[in-house]
């Protein structure tokens, strides 16, 4: 069974001029129930990157209205690659040396990309 807190969908959105052809904007939907504005991703979310994509990271904020962090690939994957690049250059709690693995995080603690509908997403446009 699927944990819907770690679920990511992809939903392609645009219009389509015909069989065969693309999406205008594929947008990646990551959500929490937690408090905390962190998201679980994994390695393969390093290479989706491109000026069509977009991730929606929702706070669900049970039973308060959900917010929407609106980021682009890029950015998402800069920070995923760069954070886990730091985590394995430093040592953990107990001095130890931290082993490489598929789980990357992404943060917005501060809100930068927070309700940024200015952010090209294929929707509406």
């Amino acid at each position: 069974m699927m944990d819907m807190t770690d679920a990511i969908y992809a939903i392609s959105v645009g219009e389509y001029s015909g069989e065969g052809s693309s999406p205008s904007c594929n947008n990646l939907v990551k959500n929490t129930i937690y408090s905390k504005k962190e998201w679980t991703l994994s390695r393969k979310n390093e290479t989706l990157i491109g000026d069509n994509i977009v991730y929606f990271f929702v706070t669900l904020n049970n039973p308060g209205t959900p917010e929407y962090h609106i980021v682009p690939s890029k950015v998402d994957v800069w920070q995923i690659s760069e954070t886990h690049r730091l985590w394995l250059q430093y040592p953990g709690k107990k001095g130890q040396k931290h082993n490489d693995n598929p789980v990357r995080k992404f943060s917005d603690a501060d809100d930068i990309w927070l309700d940024r509908w200015d952010v090209p997403t294929g929707v509406n446009q």
